[in-house]
């Protein structure tokens, strides 16, 4: 049965292993392509590229990252804190940019047990002006029934900034017809009534759509927006654009007088290449899955299917009858004593060992149709249960092949990068902590 362990040892160790490294390899091979990309996106607009403990949010102690994944019960579902990865830094004109991407791991039923989800934020540093909310109204509700449009919008969390002044938290109008589509909330109504003016409510519903940002807060000297996935060149200079032209039309937003000149982005990005998004997978990787399956297929399929045969044969007697004589027990356990038997096949005498009998008892035996000496075990005559065995081990050949299908076909997670950002990579130029 030496032949046996070993194939259950490949499938149990071996290949979970190699599927674990070779999607190591391939994840880290995404995360260099990934890099590539945001440093042609960050050169191009002469900006910079940040990592690990230099990538936090500027408003992540304003808003941490993932709030609402790790909020009540749902924080024992993540195995560690959130994570940074990078950050994009640049300016335009007067307007300090960054977009930044954290990591959360989370528990899961694939291969790995984990898998990992990113969330992107851009954020503009502003004047330090009144808090405010601007968020698109949800027109259907969970149930994709309508929702009255005059009715009065779910107010947002707190700021932090409002709650540490134990301020007022409040809706304010929006003029029509952008109150059909946008609501606000303040604790400053005159202050809000100068940033939510015509002409920024017009500039937010000309760039509406499905994927476009759905919370815009200011607050501590900042505008942001927060987003799933990664950083994606194409996708958050569209974003960016958004948020640029929204603090040009908020005069008392900028830092510094206005100089009459368009800031938003019209350079070339670098585009994600489809191949880059998905997993991948080494080729060494590949070749070593597709070398571990042939093997677990000749293996397992070709010792599950021989013992089907034998085992189906001599329950209905279709192999070679032989007679098997109990010639010595040996008390090893004497639960469970070791017997042995002699039978003789073409004038040869051979011994065996037995499982059940009496010493001198004469036994009916048949011989396996198919041989198993290629495994290393010799060919022996089947006796009493002997033939049920060999269904049972069959069956559990068949069960393991199913054990390297399902860990090639799990999905596997992406690595998280970074650890947490330090507070200083947080601050914007000009702002306090």
């Amino acid at each position: 049965m030496t032949t046996v362990y070993v194939l259950v040892v490949v499938v149990l160790v071996v290949l979970p292993a190699l599927a674990a490294w070779s999607s190591r390899r391939g994840r880290r091979r995404q995360d260099t392509a990934h890099a590539a990309v945001l440093e042609e996106f960050a050169a191009g607009l002469g900006g910079t590229v940040h990592r690990k403990r230099q990538a936090g949010a500027w408003s992540a102690h304003l808003k941490p990252p993932f709030d609402r994944q790790l909020a009540g019960f749902r924080r024992f579902l993540t195995t560690h804190r959130p994570r940074n990865e990078y950050a994009v830094e640049f300016a335009r004109g007067p307007w300090r940019v960054r977009i930044s991407e954290a990591s959360l791991e989370r528990r899961s039923t694939g291969s790995s047990g984990r898998n990992t989800i990113h969330e992107r934020r851009v954020e503009i540093a502003t004047a330090d002006i009144a808090p405010l909310v601007l968020q698109v109204k949800q027109h259907t509700d969970v149930d994709g029934r309508p929702i009255d449009p005059d009715a009065g919008a779910t107010a947002p969390p707190v700021p932090a900034t409002v709650a540490a002044r134990g301020g007022a938290w409040v809706e304010t109008p929006v003029s029509t017809p952008a109150n059909q589509h946008l609501a606000a909330f303040t604790g400053d109504h005159a202050a809000a009534a100068r940033m939510v003016n015509a002409q920024a409510t017009a500039w937010l519903l000309d760039r509406l759509h499905p994927m476009a940002p759905r919370i815009f807060t200011f607050e501590s000297g900042l505008l942001y927006v927060t987003l799933p996935g990664r950083i994606d060149p194409a996708k958050d200079v569209e974003t960016v654009n958004t948020l640029l032209g929204l603090l040009d039309c908020i005069p008392e937003a900028s830092p510094t007088p206005p100089d009459g000149q368009s800031h938003l982005i019209t350079e070339a990005v670098p585009t994600t290449r489809p191949e880059e998004k998905g997993s991948s997978m080494s080729t060494l990787g590949v070749v070593g899955i597709i070398l571990g399956m042939l093997a677990l297929v000749v293996g397992l399929f070709g010792y599950g299917g021989v013992n089907l045969v034998n085992g189906v044969a001599s329950a209905f007697g279709l192999g070679d009858d032989v007679t098997v004589t109990v010639t010595d027990e040996t008390e090893w356990n004497k639960r469970n004593p070791h017997l042995f038997g002699e039978y003789t096949i073409d004038g040869e005498t051979h011994s065996m060992a037995l499982s059940s009998g009496e010493v001198g008892e004469v036994l009916d035996g048949t011989m396996p149709v198919l041989p198993v000496s290629w495994l290393g075990i010799d060919d022996e005559p089947l006796t009493g249960w002997d033939p049920f065995w060999l269904l049972v081990i069959s069956a559990v050949c068949f069960g393991l092949l199913a054990v390297p299908i399902w860990l090639v076909a799990s999905s596997s997670s992406e690595r998280p990068a970074a650890t947490q950002g330090s507070t200083a990579s947080r601050n914007p130029p000009g702002t306090r902590s």
